[in-house]
């Protein structure tokens, strides 16, 4: 009487393979792709940024000119991004009045991301990113060595002229030979490379590219760049010492060197990692929202077309079903059969959508190493959950009707 095997799919889909229901799978695909799409979206986002944050410690704290979160950092002011804007920049000399005074409570790290382009004498790329470090990088950021030996703190205090190539920065310079001992030019600074960093490099101090970048002594930044503005300190309380207590030590060492009055606001943040976090979260659930706000339009339609079709299957089944229900079927098997079509046919969406998603991923990861999209078992779950629930929602009424048919009316019509 009722059968979901592969006869019963094949008949759905040649009972239903008008161009109606072609139009509805497609409507549901197209509300499923986006809706899946967003979450490999966001959670790829989350493994490549918030599981890099994640490996920091929590009592770091982030010395910048503008918060990571204008609602944790500066939760007593109002700011308008202008006021963030006017502040003066991060400086070096800001780095060593903490390292004078509060040295004794925190350990310190200097910070300066450049663009700047890296050459050899017979090669050279596009702007990467230049970490300047300070001897303090030592205690504080677990670079991975992969060849070669980290700086040593004579080096950094002098300001010599050696550095730290990433392992991608490597390859694309120098291919397969080893780099350990040979120069590269930095804004016209002759600099001889005596380490090789990992790639997935994770320290104490985690941020976004931190560990992906050529690392040179703080000092030689005079003679590559001039200019020492616009860093960021990072800074780790010493062992048995509050990460509050070093917050506060922080803000009264700058406000007093920055010739701050009691009744004026900072012209610096100190954060925390979790303030980024929070942030980030916050935006990747707004995006995830703004998608799931576009499938569920195209989800919508492509359940109407679907429950359309389904009310055509029952008004042409009708004597069918009315000879079931004359030899004793139930209401609950007619339901049954007829919402199992309707998920059969928005499963095939389902499919579609999924499949489509995977084609993307790996088209998007073949053309660009900077940032792997995944696709995880969760969104396909979730896409396959979906159609399943879209299918059974379009078919109940439909299937309800089905169930309600006077046997008797429809063959005295027939």
């Amino acid at each position: 009487m009722f059968s979901c095997g592969d006869g019963f799919v094949k008949r759905v889909i040649k009972e239903n393979g008008s161009l109606r229901g072609l139009l509805s799978v497609l409507g549901v695909a197209i509300g499923l792709f986006s809706m899946v799409m967003v979450k490999c979206a966001v959670d790829s986002l989350s493994l490549n940024i918030l599981s890099g944050l994640g490996t920091s410690r929590e009592d770091v704290l982030y010395i910048t000119k503008i918060p990571f979160s204008t609602e944790e950092a500066e939760s007593d002011y109002e700011y308008d991004w202008w006021d963030y804007l006017r502040r003066p920049d991060i400086s070096f000399s800001d780095y060593q009045s903490l390292d004078r005074e509060g040295g004794s409570v925190m350990n310190l790290l200097y910070v300066k991301s450049l663009s700047s382009d890296i050459s050899t004498s017979h090669k050279g790329i596009g702007k990467t990113n230049i970490l300047l470090m300070s001897s303090s990088m030592i205690e504080l950021l677990n670079l991975k060595i992969k060849s070669g030996r980290l700086m040593s703190s004579s080096e950094f205090e002098r300001g010599s002229n050696v550095c730290m190539l990433p392992e991608n920065v490597s390859r694309q310079l120098f291919g397969e030979i080893s780099p350990i001992g040979k120069e590269v030019i930095v804004n016209g600074v002759s600099l001889d490379v005596v380490a090789i960093t990992e790639e997935t490099s994770a320290g104490l101090v985690s941020l976004p590219g931190l560990q992906n970048g050529v690392v040179v002594p703080v000092k030689l930044a005079y003679r590559i760049c001039g200019n020492m503005d616009g860093g960021m300190i990072i800074s780790v309380p010493q062992t048995g010492i509050p990460k509050e207590f070093v917050a506060d030590r922080i803000k009264t060492i700058l406000r007093s060197v920055r010739g701050i009055a009691p009744s004026e606001k900072d012209n610096f943040s100190v954060n925390e990692i979790s303030y980024l976090r929070k942030a980030m979260e916050s935006l990747f659930a707004r995006l995830e929202l703004i998608g799931n706000m576009i499938g569920g339009v195209s989800l919508v339609i492509g359940a109407f077309g679907i429950i359309n079709i389904m009310f055509v299957s029952v008004y042409q089944r009708r004597f069918v079903i009315g000879v079931k229900k004359a030899i004793g079927a139930r209401k609950w098997v007619i339901i049954r059969e007829f919402i199992l079509e309707s998920v059969v046919l928005s499963f095939i969406g389902g499919v579609l959508a999924v499949a489509t998603v995977a084609l993307v991923t790996i088209l998007v990861n073949s053309l660009q190493d900077s940032f792997h999209l995944y696709i995880l078992l969760n969104n396909v779950l979730y896409g396959f959950g979906i159609s399943i629930m879209v299918g059974i929602a379009a078919g109940s009424i439909p299937a309800w009707k089905a169930a309600k048919t006077d046997p008797v009316k429809v063959m005295r019509q027939n």
